[in-house]
Parts: C-alpha cells; sequence; structure tokens
C-alpha cells in the first residue's frame, strides 16, 4: 500500500472537511426518509447489472497503485461494517428488494442506486510522529502522519472511455451499452449532489472511476462546497470550465474567483458525457457556434437522445441551462433508461450477446 507525500495543513484540513461534510450529509439525508425524484427508481433494474462490468476486468488496468486502498473486507473487519455502510453512500433506509421480494438490511442491494467514493477512515501510522520534516522534489516541507484510506477501485473513466473506443466491429454494440450506462450514472451522480445542496466543483473524467464489478463512482469531494460559494477555478481544469468559470478567471477586477452554481456542475456533466461518446471535450472556446450540428459535426455516431442531452446541459446561458436534477426527469434520459434496461437483458457477465438484436432500442450509426 502506497503512501503518498502531501505537504502543508490547508490540503490535509480541505480533504478531511470534504470527506466529513460528505459523511454528514450523507447519513442526514439517510434518516430522513426524503422521498427521491420517481425517476431514480426506474432505472433500478438497468443499474443493478452494468454492461461495463463485462469490459472492466479483460481491457482496463490497475489505478490503485499509489493510492491508500483497501478491500472492502478489510473495511468491514476495522470499522464493523462495510465502507458503504460506514460513509452512508446509499442514502436510503433496509426496504424490500424489486427483484427478489426480500426485505435486506445490508448496503449491497442498494449499491445501484448512488456511488460516491470517499476516505472511509483516517489512520497514523504507529510509533511515527504526527508531523516530520520530508522532502520531496528539491520542495521542502512538513508530512502529516494522516492517511486516508479508500476503497479500491480499477480503472479511471476515461481509460476506460479509450479502451472502449478501440474496440473491433462486431464488439461495438457491447461498447454503446457501456457508453450509455456511464452517461446514465454519472448524471444520476451529480443530480444527488444537486439534491443535497452542494455542488462538487470539479467534474470531469478523472473524477469518475470503475470498480472491477463495473459499477461507476465518483470521487474527488476536495472540490465540494456549498451552492453559493465563491471559488477560484484552477486553469488547468479550463477544458471543462463554464463560460461564467472561464470569464471570471480572465477579469482584471476582483479576484478571480467565480460563484460554484448548480448550472456549474451542469456543464461539467455535459462535457465529461461529450467525451464519454467522442473520446474528447467539446470546442467550447471562443466563437463557437451553440448548435447540435456543431458539436457533432467530426462525431456523428451518437444516439440523438445524448446529443440533445448534451446540448441542453451545455447551453452557455446560466439561466437557460439544463441542471443535471431535471435531466432526468427528460425524455431523453428516460429513453437512454430503457435502452439500458434492454441492453442489460442482452448480455451475460462474459460480455456474450443473450438476446435478439431487436430486444434492444437501436442506437445511431
Amino acid at each position: 500500500m502506497g503512501h503518498p507525500t502531501s505537504f502543508g495543513q490547508p490540503s490535509c484540513l480541505v480533504w478531511l472537511a470534504a470527506a466529513v461534510l460528505v459523511l454528514g450529509l450523507c447519513l442526514v439525508q439517510q434518516g430522513a426518509g426524503r422521498q427521491r425524484p420517481h425517476q431514480w427508481k426506474s432505472s433500478e433494474a438497468a443499474l443493478s447489472v452494468s454492461p461495463a462490468g463485462d469490459i472492466v476486468d479483460k481491457y482496463s488496468r490497475d489505478s490503485t497503485e499509489g493510492e491508500n486502498t483497501v478491500s472492502e473486507g478489510e473495511a468491514e473487519g476495522s470499522r464493523g461494517g462495510s465502507w458503504l455502510e460506514q460513509e452512508g453512500v446509499e442514502l436510503r433506509s433496509p426496504s424490500q428488494d424489486s427483484q427478489t421480494g426480500t426485505s435486506t438490511a445490508s448496503p449491497t442491494g442498494f449499491r445501484r442506486y448512488l456511488r460516491f467514493l470517499a476516505p472511509f477512515d483516517l489512520v497514523t501510522i504507529p510509533g511515527k510522529p504526527l508531523v516530520q520534516k520530508a522532502k520531496s522534489r528539491n520542495e521542502v516541507g512538513w508530512v502529516k502522519n494522516l492517511l486516508f484510506l479508500l476503497p479500491p477501485t480499477h480503472v479511471d473513466m476515461e481509460t476506460f472511455v479509450d479502451e472502449i473506443g478501440r474496440f473491433p466491429q462486431e464488439d461495438r454494440p457491447l461498447a454503446d451499452a457501456a457508453r450509455l450506462y456511464l452517461t446514465v450514472q454519472a448524471v444520476r451522480l451529480v443530480a444527488h449532489l444537486q439534491d443535497e445542496g452542494v455542488v462538487h466543483g470539479k467534474i470531469m473524467p478523472d473524477s469518475f472511476c470503475l470498480k472491477r464489478e463495473g459499477g461507476l463512482y465518483l470521487r474527488d469531494f476536495g472540490s465540494l462546497v456549498r451552492a453559493g460559494a465563491k471559488v477560484v477555478v484552477p486553469a488547468e481544469y479550463d477544458e471543462y470550465t463554464p463560460p461564467e468559470g472561464r470569464a471570471a478567471a480572465r477579469s482584471r477586477f476582483g479576484s478571480g474567483a467565480t460563484t460554484m452554481t448548480y448550472a456549474f456542475d451542469a456543464w461539467t456533466l455535459g462535457s465529461v458525457i461529450f467525451l464519454i461518446w467522442c473520446s474528447r471535450a467539446p470546442d467550447t472556446k471562443s466563437g463557437y457556434e451553440y448548435s447540435v450540428e456543431f458539436f457533432f459535426s467530426r462525431c456523428r455516431r451518437v444516439p440523438e437522445n445524448v446529443k440533445l442531452l448534451v446540448y441542453k446541459l451545455i447551453n452557455p446561458s446560466v439561466e437557460a441551462r439544463l441542471l443535471a436534477l431535471q435531466a432526468i426527469e427528460t425524455p431523453e434520459y428516460r429513453e437512454m433508461e430503457e435502452q439500458l434496461s434492454a441492453a442489460s437483458r442482452l448480455y451475460s457477465g462474459d460480455g456474450t450477446l443473450t438476446g435478439g438484436d431487436d430486444d434492444m432500442p437501436p442506437l445511431e450509426t
């Protein structure tokens, strides 16, 4: 298990505060019994079987090197329950499973609903001082003896998308089913954050990762803030920063901070979905044309419902931009769920077809 070196107190405190905020929000929501938007339940069967799971093991590279990761079994033993239980990430109380008809108190049955990947514990190395001077890349700083433990992941989303883009022609239906799954789950995850009143602020391809069974998770909660907070967006995020964020960064007046809104996350979500289907970020630099035809002129093999959803999410107008929580109620998203449900019935565990091509609504060619 690697122990990455980090310098300075602020970054450590930011991560700790973010982890506590995520945990607190999840636990409060778990006991609140709040009714979720009805559309989230309708895709239960589709999300319970991820087409991506048929691909991850065979084509992806392990992404856990250098992270403080432990197996879910180890996490369960260390805290008296799995990391999902400790974190409360499922936001659902025990209920009857709609597919088996049995009642379960285990969070395993609810993993299809929500997947937030955040540290589940904070540990120290026994026998070592709390703070120690260290050197890294010609920089000297103070290292805290505090390590976040993270559940293991298998591959980041961008690497996964790159791999399925190389699939041979005969495997293209499976790749499209995996893209559809990534799209539906990404929208769902960002919508949950909006429902909790927070903005992630860093919805980018490498903020998503997949576990070995194919489940898509959202991570990187160090940038999480309450909606309305002002934040200086790092320049390296420019490709996935909405117009209002770029304008604030270029302004000669003020602090260069951007007000973090749900529309900010919506824009970045749309850009990530574009990458899922086109393997690159959309062209949204100055002088671009806001139209479906312009965005997808060099990426034509994308379903119409995906094109329209992306178009609405990356609207340059903050007021007119579709938000993630609104997106799950759109006809485009509902159609994706139906297509995903059909795709999940189409494939076996090893990625081979089990039904006829007529079982799945056709994707665009």
